[in-house]
């Protein structure tokens, strides 16, 4: 792990178990993650990457970081439809701006690592007799087989564009308000 992504784990650590908590990470470890639960967490997810998504794309366009604007939304509807819920929001969003490359890799941080754990989300959820039904998961499984080949690449730009104590610190900045703003949404 490069310095940039270790400072940042270290700052976020606490609000990312936390996160994982109200995110029902040990349900899904033990395979007891009711249907509930997981539409919930859809649902949820769904409110968090719209804003998110929002607040990403709205920011000044930076060409080499402009990939990672993804789009994880679509998944989350595919999946909602599946399970015949619609689309919701729960309430206004957090205030979430990004306007320097710091901020952006500081939130992106946190989008691009829990999509590395969707993956291993997603192959518990396959395992588990309550979603037998269930064909994909289209947001745990996110960019597939090429999830940690994307995560190397961004852990690359972050090297790159966090070079002084000032940058660490907005990275880290945008990293805990967006952690906070999906704890602050999952215990809801």
């Amino acid at each position: 792990m490069n310095e940039v992504l270790l400072q940042l784990k270290l700052a976020t650590q606490e609000l990312h178990d936390l996160t994982e908590q109200h995110a029902h990470a040990a349900q899904i470890r033990a395979g007891t993650l009711t249907r509930s639960q997981y539409e919930t967490l859809l649902s949820k997810n769904y409110h968090i990457h719209t804003h998110l998504e929002e607040a990403i794309q709205s920011s000044p366009a930076f060409p080499e970081i402009q990939d990672f604007f993804l789009t994880r939304t679509p998944w989350l509807e595919q999946d909602l439809k599946h399970l015949h819920l619609p689309p919701k929001t729960f309430f206004p969003p957090a205030s979430l701006n990004f306007n320097q490359i710091p901020q952006l890799i500081g939130a992106l941080y946190v989008v691009e690592g829990s999509m590395l754990g969707g993956r291993m989300i997603a192959k518990l959820l396959q395992r588990q007799a309550e979603f037998t039904d269930c064909k994909a998961f289209h947001f745990y499984e996110g960019k597939g087989a090429a999830t940690k080949n994307r995560w190397k690449v961004f852990a690359t730009l972050a090297e790159k564009y966090i070079t002084t104590s000032e940058e660490q610190t907005a990275a880290k900045t945008a990293a805990i308000q967006t952690f906070q703003f999906f704890l602050s949404v999952y215990q809801n």
